[in-house]
């Protein structure tokens, strides 16, 4: 997959999977916004408590998501309902498990992306 075809699907997903429409992260800075949002989702996982199983699954599921997501690109439609099947899939999730995990990856996601822009990286 060439890099521009990458940056946009990464846009795209950023775009359904964290309602993020802003265009604060863009084409000149994703690739660095992605090395550390995986950089800090990897950082977060180990923080999470072990009792809340279900984000500690979401929370692997994005980062394999993130990882791959060029070489599972004939396997996912790249809209919130495509790319939430797959996380729920991959992940084991149900949706009540799912919906409750995703929330508060969104308010992680705001954080993570206020950092970056911020510079706090």
């Amino acid at each position: 997959m060439k890099i521009s075809i990458k940056k946009e699907t990464l846009l795209v997903i950023l775009e359904a999977l964290f309602h993020d429409d802003s265009r604060s992260i863009e084409d000149g800075n994703c690739i660095q916004f992605y090395h550390f949002l995986l950089d800090t989702l990897e950082r977060e996982i180990l923080e999470i408590p072990i009792k809340q199983d279900a984000d500690i699954s979401l929370c692997f599921s994005i980062t394999e998501l993130l990882c791959n997501f060029d070489l599972i690109n004939d396997k996912v439609s790249w809209d919130y309902k495509g790319i939430s099947e797959y996380l729920k899939n991959y992940g084991g999730l149900s949706d009540a498990e799912f919906q409750v995990s995703i929330s508060k990856f969104r308010d992680m996601y705001t954080s993570i992306k206020n950092d970056f822009l911020l510079g706090f990286s």
